[in-house]
């Protein structure tokens, strides 16, 4: 017999697989996988994860390293017996114009295996390729895909073991949603869950052998959708008809484990589960790897499926090895998110704890299932059944046991016969005469644990026809013939131990008091009651009934029950109304007739009254934590939540077979105390004293205490009595009948200022000291006091007196930013607002800001922060600071999760998602490429408009062209314009002139035009009017005439 667990290897691997099934394990150990982030890559490990080498995976050097892949890889299918891996890829982001298929055979070196490209497809239309699964049945590799054909999306099956392909199948897709995952290989079928359309899950299924492919919905609406990891997309098969996946609740978000019937085409919701699954293709199904594993998404557990149970069963909780949650699987290495890799081990010699048995019930052919002389540190076995028959067959043989702590894994229907296994006639078993006697098993099972080396343990045969035995009864014998105490834990488990110690376990399987199997005992004053039942389609279905006028009379006394096995509300509600019809001040019993649906302890959580003894405790509700049955002594202990309580015998029909008292619950007290029923102390009460549940303690002739001579009970902890207290005596010395008390004033807080009433130091009400508190703890503080509701006013008025900002800016990416300080100002003085009378809001420049209420964190920079649609900036003003802005202070405000402002944070600016303009806290709008000019009324554009320095500027710089088209207008004013040395002047009232810019006067002009069309050629007092020819003067006109050149 061998024990396997995953142990630390104390190796950091440097790379993440993108997803748990592109973690692949080679036949000698090695391992490859496809990295987070770069998924068009392959790495090779030799070395268990410590150290990572890229392979060449590009054999045509078409990629930019001439090793990566031109796409990603989406899927993988490893053949193991062959040594040959296949693989898909495809963008699958909805660019992808094809998928392609390539082989990587690593027999003979898997550091540089021989890459053969088979071929691709992309017959559809560009940019719609998706590829969501490679696999192999039979002799074939097919690849399920899908690409659209004009405005039909088609989902496609085809065979890919030459190129060109071969399209096996074409179905129109009716699931939009482009979110599918590798499916499962089961009976020669490709089996596929996908995600919801409209209006149902959709699941499909192709079978090669005919051709065939199908498609089913489940459900009317959606319940369930596919989950948001990837790692939780993939499937198990249990090898017999159950196929497993995760899939998303859509009410509360949740990821639930979901059972597919091959025979009966019906899903059906298990547990909530958050598990990446490992793909039966990756599994090598060789012990100890007959199953395949999975692991929890959110701890550090590992389940795997095994055939003959329902859902996935615990494999190994390692937590106390690993920091992290797991992100990959094979069948001998995991890792976690940190990249820790473990291994799974032999720790038979020195861990080992848990032996798990397949197939030994129901009606297989007789066989040995334990033959092993190394079990000194087995603790438990798992028993699994997938059937209602316990069968044992051949022999029970074991030399040495130290320790067994031994469980039966199978969950029980509730009928007739409660938690009972029926031992029956096995047909195969061949000889019906022979008799097998249950005392024989039991003596066999004593001898497993006490039996050495010098004794020979007996063999005994178990063939056929088995009488019935319960469960219960089949356990108490066990631990009678061990001398051990058994339990129940929490996951349904039954344990040993030896007596000594207490188990710190929880019951499971248990439902309150009964007085006989179908029996529930109700004791106790109730007024509203609130059952929680089953799980119905994922929900647990509960029921409340009350009395609201008796809960106003004497308050809510409410009673809380568990009734798991009943999955009908109608069933629920019923109940729930029987159990609180009966009168809310009637202390008899409640007698409720839960028929065949009752189990036989006490459930953990339940709330149940034993009414012991008003001397050890008070008749009150109290939870049961635990219970254990000691079967050697025939006695039950219940550990409460105030303590333990021992030596309990039950009435009829469940943990015991002893009554002392016909029905009735009853304490005994043996050896003078019960220990633990109050912390800090003991009741000592006589040996002969034993307190009936329900009635009163007679203590007439009897001494408590007797031994100090007082008559006096200690109780030091709290004592609660649900009746009145009557006495004839004096209570701290004082007269109980005389220790009323009178306001002095009537409704006046002072109530009672009676400094020491009856002369009694340690009995009084409120004193003046008190009362003067209690005035300052709900007087408000005056203008000044910072605690104030002043102080709550000013920071509200304060993001409406926010001034300044210099140049505040929008650009075309709606980052907005500020050149100089916001102000916040005159809004008061003192610790209950700013130190220094105004606050400075400074733009950061650098650093990621903190959003919250769904708000997007973006990074400043020079320009200042981007602003998303709807999203908002504010500022945490330092109240009861100085001015200084700080950068930490800022604030992106969304609207998509739960925020309540604070008073002191004031808005800065946001972002209308419709129109796109920026609002700020200072009073201004702005669209995006937008800038308030700091001294200026006015706006402007950033790419278009500019001041008037910045227009001159920019002309200086680059220049003045207008179109042929384009004019400069400005009728009937009084300009001048310069250009160069030129000037043309306007300010004459009928003349335009054009002149050298030094000539200032109108005289002085060289050309000129009135408006009524006359020109003139004129020359300033004392110059000539020249006429040349390539710059040779011909002629010259002055005052004194014409001379010629």
């Amino acid at each position: 017999m061998k024990k396997y667990e995953f142990v630390d290897l104390g190796i950091i691997s440097a790379k993440i697989p993108v997803k748990t099934s592109l973690f692949l394990e080679l036949v000698s150990g090695g391992l490859y996988l496809v990295p987070t982030g770069d998924q068009d890559e392959l790495y090779y490990s030799s070395d268990k994860g410590a150290n990572w080498t890229q392979v060449d995976v590009d054999p045509g050097d078409a990629s930019g390293d001439n090793k990566s892949r031109l796409q990603k890889i989406q899927s993988a299918w490893h053949d193991r017996a062959n040594e040959i891996i296949w693989f898909g890829d495809c963008n699958n982001d909805g660019a992808a114009d094809s998928f392609s298929v390539w082989t990587l055979d690593y027999s003979g070196s898997e550091l540089t295996p021989s890459v053969t490209e088979i071929g691709s497809e992309s017959a559809g239309d560009a940019n719609t390729y998706y590829l969501w699964d490679i696999y192999i049945i039979g002799a074939n590799t097919y690849v399920h895909s899908r690409v659209k054909f004009g405005i039909n999306a088609k989902f496609e099956i085809w065979d890919v073991d030459i190129a060109p392909f071969t399209r096996k199948k074409q179905l129109l897709d009716t699931v939009p949603v482009n979110i599918r995952r590798e499916g499962i290989i089961a009976n020669g079928i490709h089996y596929h869950l996908a995600g919801p359309d409209s209006l149902r899950e959709w699941h499909w299924g192709y079978q090669p052998s005919t051709s065939t492919a199908w498609e089913w919905f489940t459900g009317s609406a959606v319940d369930y959708t596919q989950p948001t990891n990837i790692n939780a997309r993939s499937h198990a098969w249990d090898g017999k008809d159950t196929i497993y996946a995760i899939q998303k609740q859509i009410t509360d978000g949740l990821n639930y484990l979901v059972a597919w019937s091959l025979s009966t085409q019906v899903a059906t919701v298990l547990d909530r589960m958050d598990v990446a699954l490992m793909l039966d293709r990756n599994n090598n199904p060789i012990l100890p790897h007959t199953s395949e594993k999975g692991f929890d998404l959110s701890d550090e557990k590992i389940y795997e499926v095994k055939p003959n149970s329902t859902g996935l069963t615990l494999f190994q909780d390692a937590s106390a090895i690993t920091d992290a949650n797991w992100i990959a699987i094979t069948d001998n290495f995991a890792m976690n998110t940190d990249g820790d890799m473990f291994e799974l081990q032999d720790v038979s010699e020195s861990e080992i704890s848990v032996c798990d048995i397949d197939y030994l019930m129901g009606n297989v052919t007789p066989c040995e299932f334990i033959s092993t002389n190394n079990l000194q540190n087995l603790t438990s076995i798992k028993f699994y059944d997938d059937s209602d028959v316990l069968t044992f067959f051949g022999n029970i043989v074991e030399k040495q046991y130290n320790d067994l702590n031994s469980y039966f894994y199978k969950a029980i229907s509730y009928d007739n016969e409660i938690n009972t296994y029926k031992f029956s006639l096995d047909e195969t078993a061949g000889n019906r005469d022979a008799k097998v006697i249950i005392e024989e098993v039991l003596d066999s099972a004593n001898w497993l644990h006490y039996a050495d080396g010098s004794i020979t343990s007996p063999t005994i045969d178990i063939k056929a026809d088995f009488k019935n035995i319960s469960f219960k009864d089949f356990m108490d014998e066990i631990a009678d013939r061990c001398d051990y105490i058994w339990y129940v834990a929490p996951d349904g488990r039954v344990y040993f131990n030896d007596g000594t110690t207490a188990s710190g376990k929880t019951v499971l399987h248990t439902s309150g008091i009964l007085t006989n199997p179908t029996i529930k005992v109700i004791s106790a004053q109730i007024n509203r009651v609130k059952l929680f039942g089953g799980y119905v389609n994922g929900v647990r279905i509960t029921s409340i009934d009350e009395d609201v006028n008796a809960q106003s009379l004497y308050g809510p006394i409410e009673y809380i029950d568990h009734f798991p096995h009943i999955t009908n509300q109608t069933e629920l509600d019923t109940l729930a109304g029987k159990i609180r019809a009966r009168n809310g001040m009637n202390n008899s019993p409640f007698y409720v007739d839960v028929g065949l649906f009752d189990q036989e302890f006490i459930q953990c959580g339940n709330t149940v009254n034993f009414a012991f003894s008003p001397l050890s405790y008070a008749a009150d509700d109290l939870i049961v934590l635990n219970y254990q049955y000691d079967a050697k002594n025939d006695q039950g202990m219940y550990k409460l939540s105030t303590g333990i309580v021992q030596n309990v015998w039950r009435g009829y029909g469940t943990v015991d077979k002893k009554t002392k008292t016909g029905d009735e619950e009853q304490l005994d007290i043996l050896g003078g105390e019960v220990s633990g029923l109050i912390a800090g102390g003991l009741i000592d009460v006589e040996d002969d004293l034993t307190p009936q549940l329900g009635g009163d303690l007679d203590t007439a002739g009897k001494s408590i205490n007797d031994n100090t001579g007082d008559n006096i009970v200690t109780i030091n902890d709290a004592l609660h009595v649900t009746g009145n207290i009557t006495t004839d005596g004096l209570v701290d010395g004082v007269d109980i009948a005389i220790r009323d008390h009178a306001a002095t004033v009537a409704s006046d807080l002072n109530h009672d200022d009676i400094a020491n009433p009856q002369g009694n130091a340690e009995e009084q009400h409120l004193t003046s000291a008190q009362v003067g508190a209690l005035h300052a703890i709900v007087t408000f503080g005056d203008i000044d006091s910072g605690t104030d509701f002043n102080s709550h006013s000013e920071q509200i008025k304060a993001g409406f007196i926010i001034y300044g900002g210099g140049s505040i800016t929008v650009d075309g990416s709606d980052r907005a930013g500020w050149t100089q300080r916001m102000i916040v100002i005159d809004g008061g003085y003192g610790a209950h607002f700013s130190t220094a009378g105004y606050f400075d809001i400074i733009q950061p420049t650098s650093g990621a800001i903190t959003a919250v209420g769904g708000g997007t964190a973006n990074t400043w920079t020079a320009a200042g922060i981007i602003i998303p649609a709807w999203q908002s900036l504010y500022y945490i003003l330092p109240i009861g600071s100085t001015f200084t802005s700080l950068a930490a202070n800022f604030r992106m405000v969304g609207y998509t999760s739960a925020l309540e402002i604070p008073d002191d944070w004031i808005f800065i600016a946001g972002h209308n998602g419709d129109t796109h303009i920026t609002k700020f806290g200072v009073g201004i709008t702005l669209n995006n490429n937008e800038t308030w000019i700091n001294g200026t009324s006015s706006m402007i554009n950033i790419d278009t408009i500019y001041t008037n320095a910045q227009a001159v500027a920019a002309v200086e710089a680059a220049g003045l062209t207008l179109a042929a088209t384009k004019v400069i207008t400005s009728q009937d004013a009084d300009l001048t314009f310069d250009f160069g040395r030129a000037r043309i002047d306007s300010r004459f009232a009928t003349m335009m002139t054009i002149s050298n810019r030094a000539m200032s006067t109108q005289d002085q002009y060289a050309f000129g035009q009135t408006n009524s069309g006359s020109t003139y050629i004129n020359a300033p007092t004392g110059q000539l009017i020249h006429l040349h020819i390539n710059d040779v003067m011909k002629m010259s006109l002055s005052v004194a005439g014409l001379t010629m050149g």
